[in-house]
C-alpha cells in the first residue's frame, strides 16, 4: 500500500457562506503559557542579640568546615531581601506526561550505528525534549525531504487554523435555465455519500446525504416536473490529477481525480477504505443524484453554471473541519486532506487551483510562527514527489500540537497509536519491539521516494519525546523496518538519547 497517504489496510465562485454560525475564520489565540512565581517580599526583622551570636558562630562553623573541604557554599543561590524570583516558563508540551523525579538523565544512548546502516537510505531525524525542547538528536535536521504523508500534519493544522474547526462544507442545488432543470453544485465535500440514510459509508460520521439533497429538491419543486440534471463542479479549476502523482494509486483503491463535486471520496466500493476510484467523480455523483430523483443517466446534461440569480432548492452539510482531519490523519485518507488544502487555498485568497496550495500552506505554517525555509507544498495529501520538508519544521509543528497552542490539540487526539490505531495498528507489536502499546503516537507516511514518521514517543524513563525522522532515496518495505527499529531504538533511550 502507498502512503502519500499511508492508508490502513476560471473564476473562482464561492459558496454564499462556508458555516452556519458565520463567524469569522480568525485563529484561536494561544493560551498563555508564562506565569510569575514572585515570591512575597519580607521586611527585616531585629534579631536578639544572644540569638544573634549564636548565628555568628553557626557561621564561622559552616566557614571553617567549607574552607577545609573546599566547598563552593558562597556559590550557593539566594535571593536577597526586596528581589522575586524569575517567572516560572511553563514548557509547550502540556500534555507531555510527568517525568519521575531525580537526576536528569545521562545521555550516552546512541542512534548513531543503527541510522547509519544502508537500510536507513539517506536517513533525516530530529527529536527534542517535548518538556524542556533540548534537542537530543539531529541528522540533516535543516536539509528538505520528501514529505509523504506527514505533508497531513501540516495541510490539518492549516485547516484548523485558517477555516477554523467549525467550517462545514455545503453542496446545493439550485433551479436551472431550462423548464424542469436542476444543478447540483460541490463546494468539496468529498465525505457526500451515496448510500440511503441507516447505511454507513467509509466516512462513518458523514452527515451530507444525495438521498437528503434529492429529497428536498422535490419538494422544493412541488408539482413541477424535474426532467434533467446539470452540475457544476467549478468551485475547483485545472487540473484534477496532479501530474506527480502515480497513476497507481488510483488503481490501488487509495486516490481518485480531485473534484469539487464527489460522492464516497470518488470509491466505488463506498464502505470500504479502499477501493477502486472512479476516473470521473464529478460525472459518477451527478449520476447517482439523478437515481435520487427518479431520473437516468441519460437526463444527466453535462456541466452548466448556476444562473445569475437562480433559487437555491437544496442543501446539505458535511462534518466540522475538525471531526474531517480524523479521517486524513488517523488512517491518512488523501482525498479529504487534499480537499481541506485546495479549501485552505481558495480561503485565504491564493487561489483554487493546485499551484495555489503551496503559497496558502506556507503562509498558514508562517502564521503559526515557524520558519517555514525549505518547505514547497505541491499539495495536500504528501502523494507528490516534489513536496518537501524538512524534520524541524515538522517537529517544531508538533511541539504547538503538544501543547494545543493556537488550537492544534486537537491533532493528537487523532494521530495512530502504536500497535492499536490507524496506520501504526500493526507497527510496534509489543511482543517483537518492546514498545508498549500506544508509546508511540505519531503521523506515517510512504511514497516511493521515503517513509517518514513524525510524533511523540512516551520513552521507557518517562521522557516525552517530539521526533520527525525519515529514510529518504527509493524505499521497499525492510527500509520501513529500519525506521521502525530507529523509533523503538529512541523509546528505549529516552531522555538519555545522545546526539552522537
Amino acid at each position: 500500500m502507498r502512503q502519500g497517504g499511508e492508508q490502513n489496510t476560471g473564476q473562482t465562485r464561492r459558496p454564499v457562506t462556508t458555516r452556519r454560525d458565520g463567524r469569522t475564520n480568525a485563529a484561536a489565540a494561544p493560551p498563555p503559557w508564562t506565569v510569575t512565581d514572585a515570591r512575597k517580599r519580607r521586611e527585616p526583622r531585629a534579631v536578639p542579640v544572644p540569638l544573634a551570636i549564636v548565628v555568628v558562630l553557626v557561621g564561622v562553623l559552616i566557614a571553617g568546615a567549607a574552607f577545609a573541604g573546599g566547598s563552593a557554599f558562597a556559590a550557593s543561590t539566594t535571593v536577597a531581601a526586596g528581589e522575586t524570583s524569575a517567572p516560572k516558563a511553563y514548557d509547550s508540551a502540556q500534555l507531555a506526561p510527568e517525568r519521575p523525579p531525580g537526576a536528569a538523565p545521562l545521555r550516552t544512548c546512541s542512534l548513531d550505528e543503527i541510522t547509519a546502516q544502508p537500510g536507513a537510505l539517506e536517513f533525516h531525524g530530529y527529536a527534542i525534549d517535548s518538556q524542556t525542547g533540548e534537542v537530543l538528536f539531529d541528522r540533516r535536521a535543516g536539509s528538505p525531504n520528501p514529505t509523504a504523508s506527514t505533508m497531513k500534519l501540516i495541510t490539518a493544522a492549516a485547516a484548523l487554523t485558517v477555516l477554523g474547526p467549525d467550517y462545514r462544507i455545503p453542496t446545493r442545488v439550485y433551479a436551472g435555465e431550462l423548464q424542469g432543470e436542476v444543478i447540483i453544485v460541490g463546494y468539496g465535500d468529498v465525505t457526500l455519500t451515496s448510500l440511503s440514510p441507516g447505511q454507513t459509508s467509509y466516512y462513518n460520521g458523514a452527515t451530507a446525504y444525495l438521498s437528503d439533497l434529492a429529497n428536498q429538491t422535490l419538494e422544493a419543486r412541488g408539482d413541477q416536473a424535474i426532467r434533467a440534471v446539470s452540475y457544476d463542479d467549478s468551485f475547483y479549476d485545472g487540473d484534477e490529477w496532479h501530474q506527480t502523482w502515480n497513476e497507481q494509486d488510483r488503481l490501488d483503491g487509495y486516490m481518485p481525480p480531485i473534484s469539487a463535486l464527489m460522492v464516497d471520496g470518488g470509491r466505488q466500493g463506498p464502505q470500504s477504505l479502499v477501493s477502486l476510484r472512479t476516473e470521473k467523480p464529478a460525472e459518477s455523483a451527478v449520476t447517482h443524484f439523478a437515481e435520487r430523483l427518479g431520473l437516468s443517466a441519460a437526463d444527466v446534461l453535462g456541466t452548466q453554471r448556476v444562473p445569475e440569480g437562480a433559487p437555491m432548492l437544496a442543501e446539505v452539510w458535511s462534518q466540522p473541519v475538525s471531526e474531517l482531519i480524523r479521517y486524513a490523519l488517523l488512517d491518512s485518507d488523501n482525498v479529504v486532506a487534499e480537499t481541506l488544502a485546495r479549501l485552505v487555498a481558495i480561503e485565504s485568497g491564493a487561489g483554487n487551483t493546485y499551484n495555489a496550495i503551496n503559497p496558502a500552506l506556507t503562509q498558514a505554517v508562517e502564521n503559526l510562527g515557524l520558519d517555514a525555509a525549505g518547505f514547497t507544498a505541491m499539495d495536500g495529501s504528501g502523494l507528490s514527489r516534489d513536496n518537501r520538508v524538512t524534520a524541524r519544521l515538522e517537529v517544531a509543528l508538533l511541539q504547538l500540537v503538544g501543547g494545543d497552542e493556537f488550537g492544534l490539540g486537537r491533532i493528537l487526539d487523532d494521530l495512530p497509536a502504536s500497535g492499536i490505531s490507524g496506520t501504526l495498528n500493526t507497527r510496534f507489536d509489543p511482543a517483537s519491539s518492546g514498545v508498549p502499546a500506544a508509546s508511540i503516537r505519531a503521523k506515517t507516511g510512504w511514497i516511493d521516494e521515503v517513509y517518514g514518521l513524525a510524533g511523540f514517543i512516551d520513552s521507557a524513563d518517562g521522557t516525552r519525546i517530539t521526533f520527525a525522522y525519515y529514510v529518504a532515496g527509493p524505499v521497499q518495505i525492510s527500509n520501513r523496518d529500519v525506521l521502525d527499529s530507529i523509533a523503538a531504538a529512541t523509546y528505549r533511550c529516552g531522555g538519555g538519547l545522545a546526539d552522537w
